[in-house]
């Protein structure tokens, strides 16, 4: 990536919009959607801008305008570009990040698009290269995202005290919220009473075993998209991810970003997958060489009680969970 995306805190700051036109305007419309004092420098407005708000706007050439302390970025947005440049390099120098408009070699970030769900909020970019697949995407994303998501959100939060009190921590919280906005979405329950009741009704249902889950993958293939969406799932909800020297390293971004990834040699391998299982973790060891067997792992996993599932790691094939000694066992050695 050459930008690193980021949610940039805002409240108590200021957003400084240089220009009175069109493409301050559109600035404009993204930014007062946010909590932010902002400021609009230009010595004319147009109507678009003078109907955009609760901006506040300063009446002067922006090159004669000082920036607040606490002005967290700024947008070079006057339709000049020559002008624009100048007032990026004067926001740099005074400790501010810039966005001057269609200038992304002299701009410190660029502007996403965006799937407001308040407070979830998806931001799509391309770095500049195409901003047009950026609204495609969106497009798509939001009819995934029903509107209600961000009210969900929100009565989400206040129960968090109330999940810390009463969820252990670790996988249990995790399988707790997972069901909770599961429920939640499924019957687009909105309010904090609603939720608590739902929250109850999970609490009350059977707790995890206290032995841990493996699912064993093979990821030969360096390109994730052949990865079957069983095996994506699984590294996503991963505790643990055993790994040797060939699985390659776009499978291992994958993973959970809050999960350990262990680099577990061959003659290691099954000690410690047995370890973290018999801990309670949800384990997954994934072998990158075409040649390894999970044979010994699952026998002893099996011997002692630890449920286990192997995972082909082609998009084509099927998942063959593992519950008791089978014939299938020794086929997958094979």
């Amino acid at each position: 990536m050459k930008a690193f995306p980021i949610f940039l805190s805002v409240e108590d700051k200021t957003i400084i919009v240089f220009g009175g036109g069109a493409d301050a305007a559109a600035k404009l419309r993204l930014v007062l959607k946010t909590c932010a004092n902002v400021l609009v420098v230009a010595e004319h407005l147009d109507r678009d801008v003078l109907e955009l708000g609760h901006a506040t706007w300063v009446k002067s050439e922006p090159t004669n305008f000082a920036l607040p302390e606490n002005t967290a970025f700024a947008f070079a947005a006057t339709g000049d570009q020559r002008l624009d440049r100048a007032l990026a390099d004067s926001c740099r120098a005074a400790g501010v990040i810039v966005c001057a408009v269609d200038q992304p070699s002299v701009s410190d970030f660029s502007t996403p698009a965006i799937v407001d769900r308040d407070p979830v909020i998806v931001a799509i970019g391309t770095e500049g290269t195409a901003p047009v697949l950026s609204r495609q995407i969106k497009a798509s994303v939001e009819s995934l995202l029903e509107p209600g998501l961000g009210l969900i959100a929100t009565a989400a939060n206040k129960l968090r005290p109330w999940a810390a009190k009463h969820i252990a921590p670790g996988r249990a919280r995790r399988t707790f919220w997972n069901k909770l906005f599961e429920g939640a979405r499924r019957q687009q329950t909105t309010s904090t009473s609603a939720l608590i009741e739902l929250a109850q009704d999970i609490e009350g249902e059977h707790s995890e075993p206290e032995n841990g889950f493996v699912s064993f993958i093979s990821a030969s293939n360096s390109d994730p998209e052949l990865l079957t969406l069983k095996a994506r799932k699984a590294l996503d909800q991963a505790d643990v991810v055993l790994y040797d020297t060939e699985t390659p390293g776009t499978v291992l971004e994958l993973c959970r970003r809050e999960a350990t990834l262990i680099l577990a040699p061959a003659y290691d391998r099954t000690a410690l997958t047995l370890e973290q299982a018999s801990s309670g973790q949800q384990v997954v060891s994934v072998r990158g060489s075409r040649h390894s067997s999970h044979l010994d792992e699952l026998s002893l996993l099996l011997d002692r009680g630890i449920a286990a599932q192997v995972i082909p790691g082609v998009a084509t094939a099927s998942v063959t969970p593992i519950t008791s000694p089978s014939p299938l066992i020794h086929k997958e050695a094979a």
